[in-house]
């Protein structure tokens, strides 16, 4: 008499592994489909199995490459994110092109998951380490490379506290998006240039 094997439960694997399983342009595919389902569900309501059920993939398919939500999630406002930073040759240029490169981002729909992900993040321990390890909005080591140039340049003497501006400038910018909702955002992103960031480069505090 054969005696009857359960098939082993299905577990997620650990972060990391069989990343390279997915090909280029099926990964595309699904963090498209993953950022369409996000703008139409929100953070909330977001989950992996209807990415797996609207990509026609497997549950494991994507565990194997995000082994959570929120890394998948991550994972989408990074392709919206600028991915490196501006060098125009002058501080103040950099700081314009960075600006500009946010509002556009702030623009479109990613800006509302930008909100929304900023919330979550404060009762969700696994999105608030994926957005930190990625470091959104903007890169942190992108800002001191310009701070970084500048000195070289002679533009500043010394390095301002970017711990402090990382906290300001996101805030500020979600302020005056969606609290706000600035009707002329260019002359806002104009005042934040001149009346913040570049008076802000010229101070120096420890961090």
């Amino acid at each position: 008499m054969h005696s009857l094997v359960r098939e082993p439960m299905f577990t997620k694997p650990p972060p990391g592994e069989f990343k390279s399983r997915l090909k280029p342009d099926r990964l595309d595919e699904i963090i498209l489909i993953a950022r369409a389902l996000l703008v139409e569900r929100g953070f909330d309501a977001f989950t992996l199995d209807e990415v797996a059920l609207r990509a026609r993939c497997s549950k494991t398919t994507l565990y194997r490459r995000w082994s959570n939500k929120s890394n998948l999630i991550v994972d989408v406002i990074g392709r919206e994110s600028p991915t490196t930073e501006p060098n125009t040759g002058s501080l103040r240029g950099d700081l314009e092109e960075l600006l500009s490169r946010l509002a556009h981002v702030m623009d479109d729909h990613v800006g509302a998951i930008f909100l929304a992900v900023a919330l979550a993040m404060q009762k969700d321990k696994d999105l608030k380490q994926a957005w930190h390890k990625q470091g959104l909005l903007p890169g942190k080591q992108g800002m001191e490379r310009i701070v970084e140039r500048a000195i070289a340049r002679g533009e500043i003497k010394a390095r301002p506290n970017l711990k402090l501006l990382h906290s300001i400038l996101p805030g500020t910018i979600f302020w005056a998006w969606f609290v706000e909702k600035s009707s002329d955002r260019k002359a806002f992103r104009h005042h934040l240039l001149h009346n913040v960031l570049l008076p802000f480069m010229h101070t120096h505090g420890s961090e």
